[in-house]
C-alpha cells in the first residue's frame, strides 16, 4: 500500500532540486512502481490460483498505467506547490522536463481511453 507513496513522495523530491537522480534514487522509484503494480494486479486477482508466470505478466500489464499515474500525482504535487518569496528560491524551477511530459502524455491517454471506451 505505501509503494505508490513512496514513488509520488520520491519523485516530487526531485521536481524539487536541480540535480541529476542518483541510482539509488532510480531504484527507489522503480521498485515503488513494481511494488504497487504488484499489489494491483494481486487485487485484480484476489481468490484467484495464480501462478507465477500470470503473476509477472499481470505486474507487466498494469506497470505502465501505475507509473503514469505515480509521475501525474508527483507533477501536480510539484506544479500546484507554493512558491517561495525570495529571488533565491530553489523551489521556482526544476529541469524534470521528462516527468511533466509523461504526465500531459498520461492526460492525453487517460481522456482517449475515455473517449474509446463510451
Amino acid at each position: 500500500i505505501e509503494a505508490p507513496f513512496s514513488g509520488v513522495l520520491t519523485l516530487y523530491g526531485a521536481l524539487l532540486t536541480h540535480q541529476a537522480p542518483s541510482v539509488t534514487f532510480a531504484l527507489s522509484v522503480v521498485f515503488s512502481c513494481l511494488s504497487a503494480s504488484t499489489a494491483a494486479h494481486k487485487l485484480n486477482t484476489v481468490g484467484e490460483n495464480v501462478g507465477i508466470s500470470d503473476l509477472v505478466i499481470g505486474t507487466l500489464k498494469e506497470l505502465p498505467d501505475i507509473t503514469f499515474r505515480i509521475l501525474f500525482l508527483a507533477t501536480m504535487a510539484f506544479l500546484t506547490r507554493p512558491f517561495g518569496n525570495g529571488s533565491d528560491d530553489e523551489l521556482r524551477t526544476s529541469q524534470c522536463y521528462v516527468a511533466i511530459a509523461f504526465a500531459v502524455l498520461d492526460l492525453a491517454a487517460n481522456s482517449l481511453l475515455l473517449v474509446v471506451q463510451t
